[in-house]
């Protein structure tokens, strides 16, 4: 049922049939990385704990070189919505703070790029793939979720997961911001 669930919500009302639902329950029993492909071009991939849904066989994500001035605001990103502002975000599964005065004025909101870094909130750099990969974050969405970065690779904050240890809030921080990612509702533009 949750599969049907699933495949209704992307589009797929019928085409399918009950070895496709079969074919996503054994996925269950596979490695990693093991996927199938169901109508309509929607693949289910195993995921580190879960099953993934996603269309299947995109060319380039369309947020690849997509980038925004960082400040205060509401801003549509493919399948999700930002929110930066000045009070704490109720209706948000995970906030983050941070210290708007350890920002850099250069930080802008954009997709990854080969060769960022990461110095995570408890400390510690490393590679933002690496850090994907360590938090177990799936790899069809890595591409799409939204970071506030410098040009040199600096990331400052993934939204909906982290921010860096550089932007955190200490006893002296003067202003927080807070950033909320969520996924918007079906049938928004």
């Amino acid at each position: 049922r949750a599969c049907l669930t699933i495949l209704k919500s992307l589009g797929v009302t019928k085409d399918y049939t009950s070895i496709h639902l079969d074919d996503v329950f054994f996925l269950q029993e596979k490695e990693t990385g093991s996927s199938v492909t169901l109508p309509q071009n929607i693949v289910a991939k195993k995921g580190y704990n879960e099953i993934i849904f996603y269309q299947g066989a995109k060319e380039k994500s369309p947020l690849r070189d997509r980038q925004i001035p960082f400040q205060k605001g509401c801003y549509v990103w493919g399948r999700y919505e930002i929110i930066i502002q000045d009070e704490e975000i109720i209706d948000a599964e995970k906030v983050l703070r941070l210290d708007i005065e350890k920002l850099p004025e250069s930080a802008v909101i954009r997709c990854r790029k080969t060769g960022d870094t990461f110095e995570k909130f408890s400390g510690g750099s490393k590679t933002l793939k690496k850090y994907f990969i360590d938090r177990k974050i799936p790899q069809e969405i890595r591409d799409e979720l939204p970071v506030l970065a410098t040009d040199d690779g600096k990331v400052y904050a993934v939204f909906g997961v982290e921010i860096s240890d550089k932007v955190k809030i200490t006893a002296d921080s003067k202003q927080a911001l807070y950033l909320a990612l969520k996924y918007r509702n079906e049938g928004e533009k």
